[in-house]
């Protein structure tokens, strides 16, 4: 009998999958988690905007969670747009708005085995006050968030941490012997 390329192909990958996911996960973990690199929270803007990839997840209610027992205020008029600069001053900073923003700020594709497709994870900052505290800073008082450094090493640190992991079980499954016809137990050599 011969290994069945394109299911441990089709393994592996689901495997990866899960690996890109809860690595993603990390990274989502670590701009949300005090008290460390996090992304601080007055009306909740800034960190709902990591809503819609968690979301994606099966993370949005702990990030929804996370924004809520940290909250200093309720929504305040005024904003101004990334990207533009355009000032909207009766434009709502809030949990809702920042969700909203946060729709567009990532890409997660987990690669297509047959394609050759790669895996790509990106995360942007949609919200300008988000932009402004993660590297400059808020005012002379205040540090720099740095999330997204502290964010990229979580992401990393969890695919070092568990790749190896998920390719030993992949080739566990191979060699314990699911071959092309994936014959019953009682069939396979050495059963």
């Amino acid at each position: 009998m011969k290994p069945d390329i394109v299911h441990f192909e089709n393994r592996l990958h689901q495997e990866m999958v899960e690996l890109w996911k809860s690595a993603t996960g990390a990274f989502v973990d670590a701009i949300t988690t005090p008290p460390f690199n996090y992304i601080h929270v007055d009306t909740g803007m800034s960190m709902a905007s990591a809503i819609p990839l968690a979301e994606q997840l099966q993370m949005g209610r702990i990030v929804r969670g996370r924004i809520h027992s940290m909250q200093k205020s309720g929504p305040k008029l005024g904003y101004t747009e990334l990207g533009t600069g355009n000032y909207n001053p009766k434009g709502t900073r809030s949990i809702a708005h920042g969700e909203r923003l946060g729709e567009s700020a990532y890409t997660l594709d987990f690669g297509d085995p047959v394609t050759g497709r790669g895996w790509v994870f990106e995360f942007r900052i949609s919200v300008t006050q988000y932009y402004m505290h993660e590297a400059l800073g808020h005012s002379k008082h205040s540090q720099a968030w740095n999330t997204l450094p502290t964010a990229q090493n979580a992401f990393a640190q969890y695919m070092k941490d568990n790749s190896g992991r998920v390719l030993k079980n992949s080739l566990s499954w191979l060699l314990r012997g699911k071959f092309a016809s994936d014959l019953p137990r009682r069939f396979q050599r050495g059963a």
